[in-house]
């Protein structure tokens, strides 16, 4: 990730149109805060930091990292302390399919390898995820 090339010299992240600011408060760990700035780097819009997922009763039951409401597309970093046991990686799994299934989304997972790796594709997974999320808002279902 190069993200100097986006940096003003007042540590602002700078976007096509207006500056965005680097630093946000809403993320939960470094891992999501590395993902956001993936993100960013992809050319893709801002996403909305821990946005929450209604239940039909209108309460918060589950928050997505680093997702795109607008899009229905989510990317969730998964660090190793807690989605590494066999069940935080069951609930992640219910988590996610009922978020997928119920709502909508599109939702990929990255871990430590894919967003701090030397030689990962997370730009182009998060632009391929966000294509696909598209792309199933379009099809017409009964």
């Amino acid at each position: 990730m190069n993200n100097s090339r986006w940096l003003s010299s007042d540590g602002v992240l700078l976007g096509a149109d207006f500056p965005l600011p680097l630093d946000d408060g809403r993320a939960e760990s470094p891992g999501e805060s590395a993902l956001r700035l993936h993100w960013l780097d992809a050319g893709l819009p801002p996403p909305e930091p821990q946005f929450g997922i209604l239940d039909d009763w209108g309460h918060e039951i589950y928050r997505l990292d680093v997702p795109l409401p607008s899009g229905l597309y989510a990317a969730e970093y998964d660090g190793e302390e807690f989605h590494s046991e066999p069940e935080d990686i069951q609930h992640d799994e219910e988590r996610r399919a009922w978020i997928r299934d119920e709502r909508g989304w599109t939702i990929d997972v990255f871990r430590k390898d894919s967003v701090y790796g030397r030689n990962t594709d997370i730009g182009e997974r998060l632009r391929s995820g966000l294509r696909r999320a598209r792309e199933a808002r379009m099809i017409w279902r009964p």
